[in-house]
């Protein structure tokens, strides 16, 4: 059976719904530490992610074609729309990859052949952008960061004092003599 351009756009859709849906549930996990022989390890504690980078992707039709390779350009910016400097973008398809960081004011620029790709910030939490090129449209992909959950402070419960309870004192009861007691004269 020969895939459709429809089969795998679908496909792309798919794909999509899936990082969407799991980017809810990202968490970043600080660790554990080896306790030594005997010792008390530490507790492993993760801290969930408040935001993530989503991406927009803008395609423009231009009339006629783009000469191939074409620019693939795009930015990372923060959630109050600054650009983010040195932040590592990432594109692939299957079996190849290549990296570049972002420059002033975020902006990075990918030069690509006809095919599909995705895009993804790989030092930062991020969701995947799919692309494909044509030759046709020109494309732009902003990364924007998204408040996930406003980050609150875990308040750390204060120790209360609690009173010693003091001990009360019984006083000890001495048995009555026995019959067998030397004290007593015995019975005859």
């Amino acid at each position: 059976m020969k895939e459709t351009r429809h089969d795998k756009r679908l496909a792309h859709l798919w794909a999509i719904f899936i990082s969407l849906s799991l980017a809810a549930a990202l968490t970043l996990t600080k660790g554990a530490v080896a306790a030594p022989e005997g010792g008390v390890s530490a507790l492993v504690t993760a801290t969930p992610i408040t935001s993530v980078f989503r991406p927009t992707v803008t395609v423009t039709p231009v009339g006629g074609t783009v000469p191939l390779p074409q620019e693939v350009r795009g930015a990372v910016v923060d959630r109050q729309g600054r650009g983010v400097t040195g932040a590592l973008v990432r594109v692939s398809s299957p079996g190849w990859y290549a990296d570049t960081p972002s420059g002033g004011g975020g902006g990075f620029v990918f030069t690509l052949g006809k095919g599909e790709f995705s895009i993804q910030l790989t030092d930062r939490p991020s969701e995947p952008a799919f692309i494909v090129v044509t030759g046709d449209t020109r494309i732009y992909v902003e990364f924007r960061e998204i408040l996930l959950s406003e980050p609150t402070a875990t308040p750390t419960p204060t120790p209360s004092a609690t009173p010693t309870p003091h001990p009360t004192l019984t006083p000890e009861s001495t048995p009555p003599p026995s019959p067998s007691s030397p004290l007593l004269p015995s019975p005859r």
